[in-house]
């Protein structure tokens, strides 16, 4: 088993990860401030990783990237109450989305469902890219860019960047809290990137090379589906629907205007509560939530200078915190 030297990520300078290196080490930079932030995740055979995106639309000025990361072996009490959620809330097997939040049923179940993702143990993990900034690979194993193009081969570049942003924070979740023998289980929305089972093939086998170079150590199997994969129980889709819920409300955060007194405030930002809608409140009252056993990670890529790429994470606070509506800039 790989044991980090302080907390529960690790971390070990990796240049060959390029710019990738600064986002791992800026999560460890992170958990030295604030302990207990990581979960432990290495003591069970399995983790499950779920992902949805958001801000893919023309006017959308961030693009965000969630993923939620567990042990499958610890969902059983969230699974087992979430079929009497459900069964109260959920008439005709709705499905949770944020898009869908307009339907009265949906919008009953949201604080309930928010309450249950809380019991989960593990990490949430929010990826904000400006869309000025056309990649983020740059220095990442220059040896091996031309095996991804053959893998998406008829692919067009601005979905080959997305996959491949989504398959690189995954791996950067893997590198830093998995060890040597352990399955990894990963559905991801049935979006643009794994539209159909050709592309979902594509998808499979360039998280296989490019995990490899991440990882210090060796997986026992990678299992990669959809939201399609549901057995019709909506456990993926609801397991999956956490990860949209967060990034569809950050998304929304961030193209109100708050992008840049977010990034260029130095410690502390305080929007007015007026200005979000009570669907974006709630939602990021629950996403700011520091005390529950779901963990939550935040963090912004842009760049301010051409060339020159910002990471900076966030700490936002909620109504169970001083301040309902503020957040501490981290770097």
């Amino acid at each position: 088993m790989l044991i980090p030297l302080h907390g529960e990520w690790f971390h070990e300078d990796a240049p060959h990860l390029g710019a990738i290196n600064s986002l791992c080490a800026t999560i460890a930079h992170l958990e030295r401030r604030h302990p207990g932030c990581i979960p432990a995740l290495r003591s069970h055979p399995t983790l499950l990783i779920g992902s949805d995106y958001s801000g893919f639309h023309q006017e959308a000025q961030f693009q965000v990237t969630s993923l939620l990361i567990t042990n499958f072996e610890l969902i059983g009490p969230w699974d087992r109450h979430r079929v009497h959620l459900r069964e109260q809330y959920l008439p005709q097997q709705r499905r949770m989305s944020y898009k869908a939040l307009n339907d009265g049923h949906r919008r009953a179940a949201l604080l309930p469902f928010l309450a249950l993702a809380n019991q989960i143990p593990g990490l949430l993990v929010n990826v904000a890219i400006d869309k000025s900034v056309a990649t983020i690979f740059d220095g990442f194993d220059a040896s091996a860019q031309s095996d991804y193009h053959l893998l998406f081969e008829g692919w067009k570049s601005a979905p080959i960047e997305r996959a491949m942003r989504t398959i690189h924070f995954a791996s950067v979740l893997l590198r830093g809290l998995s060890c040597a023998g352990q399955d990894v289980w990963w559905f991801t929305d049935q979006d643009e990137i794994v539209a159909n089972e050709q592309r979902l093939r594509s998808f499979v086998s360039a998280t296989a090379n490019v995990s490899s170079r991440y990882l210090p150590h060796d997986l026992r199997q990678m299992r990669i589906g959809t939201t399609a994969s549901d057995s019709g129980r909506r456990d993926i889709e609801d397991f999956v629907a956490i990860p949209d819920l967060a990034a569809g409300a950050l998304q929304e955060v961030l193209n109100r205007g708050y992008a840049r007194p977010l990034l260029d405030a130095p410690s502390l930002f305080v929007p007015s509560r007026e200005e979000l809608g009570s669907k974006v409140r709630r939602l990021m009252d629950w996403f700011a939530d520091n005390t529950q056993p779901l963990q939550r990670l935040t963090l912004v890529i842009d760049e301010p200078e051409a060339g020159h790429p910002r990471i900076t994470a966030f700490r936002f606070h909620g109504s169970r915190d001083d301040d309902a509506t503020s957040v501490v800039r981290l770097g």
